[in-house]
């Protein structure tokens, strides 16, 4: 169980650094208050109800996934990863 919070710690402040940045970069200046504050309140929203859910999944009382939780963020993970890779602009230019 220990090891499940610990990597799940370090890559929530893996992707955390790189989301912040985004949302000060893309924008333009006029938007930029206002994209950041939908990302927060976006974050929290999304958060609240994963950060309620995931001990129940992974509890031996009540669904009892366990290591199979992986499975179902994967299967959130992997639409998400697919438009970020498409809808994100390059910066470098």
């Amino acid at each position: 169980m220990r090891f499940i919070a610990d990597t799940s710690a370090v890559a929530f402040y893996a992707a955390a650094g790189a989301g912040w940045s985004l949302c000060g970069e893309v924008p333009n200046a006029r938007l930029r208050a206002r994209t950041t504050g939908f990302a927060a309140s976006m974050s929290v929203l999304i958060g609240i109800p994963l950060s309620y859910g995931t001990p129940y999944m992974i509890s031996d009382n009540e669904l009892n996934w366990g290591l199979n939780t992986c499975f179902f963020y994967a299967g959130l993970a992997a639409p998400l990863v697919l438009a970020t890779w498409f809808v994100i602009p390059e910066t470098s230019g």
